[in-house]
C-alpha cells in the first residue's frame, strides 16, 4: 500500500511494498529517503557531525586483529523492538597519532571521553560505504496542493443601461380656445407613463406619449409645457417645450349674393352690396333675409342651413358662411302705389310710379286694337291689360295703354322705359297730343291702375 502523511509543512510518502520513501515538498520536488533494509543494514546510514566538528574522511577499515563482533541480529530474529540504523551505527575513524574526538551521534546521549591512558576502542562494525547507491525513486505523483477557495459566483454582468432621453413636439404658437395636440417620444423603449404639466395650472397623466390640451387665455409670456416619461425598465426622462398662446383673430362672415332679396346683419353687412363682415371671436351675429316684391324667402344655406325662418343667429367662434334663397311668390301680391310724379314738358311728359309689388314687366296685350290712329306697337307704345297698367286723364277724357270700351282716345299707347318691383317709368306713344284734348294739363285729375291697384290724384307737372 502507498502511504502519504502530512506534518510540519511536509508530505511524506512510503511504499510499503518497496524500498521507496521520501519527502514531497510544496513546490513539487521530491527528496528520496533510504529505508532500513535487514539484508543491508548499513544502507543509507549516516551520522550528523556535531556543530563545530570537522567531518573525518571516511577510509576503509583494516582487517580486525581481534575477535569479530557477532553480526547484529535483526528484530525479526531476536524478537526485540526494531531500532533505526541511525541509532546503532557508528562511523569508525582511521588510526591517528593522537587521540581523536569520538563521533557523537546527536540521537544518543553524550559519552565522556575515556581517560588519556586508555586507548580508544576499536569498532568492529563494518565500514559504511562512502557513497551508498540509492536507487532512483520512481516519479511520485504530484501531490495536489490545497484547493484554492472558489470565488463565489457573482451572476451575469448586466450591461450598463442606456441613457434615456425624451423629445417633446408641438406647435410653437396657438390661439386661446383652440385644442392643441402634443406628443413625446423616448430614445429607446416604449413609454408606459407620462406626467404632463401645461404651465397654466392644469396637469394630466397618460399611458402613452400623446395628449391634447386647450389654453383658455392668452398672455405675453409663453406657457412652458413639461413632461416626465417612464419606460418598462423603470428609467425616466423629461422634456420641455415653450408654447406662445395668442388671442383669437376676428372671425369673418361671408354671405353669398342673393337673387330676389337682401341679407342684412343690422350693422354693416347689407348683401348684395356688402356681403362680408368681421366680428370678435365668439360673438353672436343675427342675419335677416328680406325678399323683393313678388319673391318670398325659401331657405338658408351654409352655416345657417338648419334655420327654418327668415332670421339666423350665428356664433362666430370661427369663420362662417351663409346664404339666403328667394323664390317667386306663388300668390301675387296687390301693388302698393306710394307716389306718382310728372316731369318734363306737358307735350312729352315722363311719368314715374313708386311703390311695391309691381313685379316684372308684363307682356303687351295680344289683342292689339286697330283704330283710326293705327296699331299699338308701331311707335305708339303698347297696349297692356287694363289690370296691368292703364292711365286716364279724367279732365281731358282720354286714356292711354288700354281702352275702357268707350272710345276715349284709344289711340294713345304707353312706352315703358323702366319696370321693377318698386318703380315704373313710362312715356306716352306718338299718338299723344295728336288732338288738342289728348294731353295732360296742370291740375287735371287722373286715374291709374297698376297690377290691379287703382290710384288717383291731381296732375302736378314738375
Amino acid at each position: 500500500a502507498f502511504e502519504l502523511l502530512g506534518a510540519d509543512g511536509f508530505v511524506y510518502y512510503n511504499d510499503r511494498a518497496s524500498n521507496l520513501a521520501g519527502v514531497v515538498h510544496l513546490d513539487g520536488t521530491i527528496t528520496p529517503i533510504a529505508k532500513y533494509d535487514p539484508s543491508d543494514p548499513d544502507r543509507g546510514v549516516h551520522q550528523d557531525q556535531p556543530s563545530g566538528v570537522e567531518p573525518t574522511p571516511e577510509v576503509a577499515a583494516e582487517p580486525p586483529s581481534g575477535p569479530t563482533a557477532p553480526p547484529v541480529e535483526s528484530s525479526a530474529d531476536t524478537g526485540q523492538a526494531q531500532t533505526s540504523p541511525a541509532e546503532t551505527a557508528v562511523t569508525p575513524s582511521p588510526p591517528t597519532t593522537g587521540p581523536s574526538s569520538p563521533t557523537v551521534d546527536p540521537g544518543t546521549p553524550s559519552v565522556p571521553p575515556p581517560p588519556a591512558s586508555t586507548p580508544p576502542p576499536t569498532s568492529t562494525l563494518p565500514a559504511v560505504p562512502v557513497t551508498p547507491t540509492v536507487p532512483t525513486a520512481p516519479t511520485s505523483p504530484t501531490v495536489p496542493t490545497s484547493p484554492t477557495e472558489p470565488t463565489a459566483p457573482t451572476g451575469p454582468t448586466s450591461p450598463s443601461p442606456t441613457v434615456l432621453t425624451a423629445t417633446l413636439s408641438g406647435p410653437a404658437t396657438a390661439h386661446a380656445g383652440d385644442p392643441l395636440d402634443l406628443a413625446v417620444t423616448a430614445s429607446d423603449g416604449e413609454i408606459t407613463h407620462a406626467a404632463w404639466d401645461f404651465g397654466d395650472g392644469a396637469t394630466a397623466e397618460t399611458a402613452t406619449g400623446s395628449t391634447t390640451h386647450t389654453w383658455s387665455a392668452s398672455r405675453d409670456q409663453p406657457y412652458r409645457v413639461t413632461v416626465v416619461i417612464t419606460v418598462p425598465d423603470g428609467r425616466t426622462a423629461d422634456a420641455a417645450l415653450p408654447i406662445q398662446i395668442t388671442e383669437q383673430p376676428p372671425a369673418t362672415l361671408t354671405v353669398e349674393q342673393p337673387t330676389g332679396g337682401i341679407v342684412i346683419d343690422g350693422q354693416s353687412l347689407t348683401c348684395p352690396s356688402a356681403c362680408t363682415g368681421t366680428y370678435p371671436r365668439g360673438s353672436s351675429v343675427r342675419l335677416a333675409a328680406d325678399s323683393d316684391t313678388g319673391k318670398i324667402f325659401s331657405r338658408w344655406t351654409g352655416d345657417c342651413a338648419a334655420e327654418t325662418t327668415s332670421t339666423c343667429t350665428l356664433t362666430m367662434s370661427a369663420d362662417r358662411t351663409a346664404g339666403a334663397v328667394f323664390v317667386d311668390d306663388p300668390t301675387p301680391h296687390p301693388a302698393i302705389v306710394t307716389g306718382m310724379t310728372f316731369a318734363g314738358p306737358w307735350t312729352d311728359p315722363t311719368v314715374t310710379i313708386s311703390g311695391q309689388y309691381f313685379g316684372s314687366e308684363p307682356p303687351p296685350s295680344t289683342s292689339a286694337a286697330v283704330t283710326t290712329c293705327g296699331e299699338y306697337g308701331t311707335g305708339n307704345g303698347s297696349w297692356f291689360d287694363k289690370n296691368d297698367l292703364w292711365f286716364r286723364d279724367d279732365t281731358g277724357a282720354w286714356e292711354a295703354g288700354a281702352s275702357d270700351g268707350k272710345g276715349f282716345g284709344d289711340c294713345v299707347g304707353i312706352v315703358v322705359q323702366t319696370w321693377s318691383p318698386t318703380t315704373i317709368v313710362f312715356k306716352f306713344g306718338v299718338s299723344y297730343n295728336s288732338y288738342d284734348h289728348w294731353y295732360i294739363t296742370q291740375g287735371d285729375s287722373y286715374r291709374m291702375v297698376v297690377r290691379g291697384t287703382t290710384s288717383s290724384g291731381t296732375i302736378d307737372i314738375k
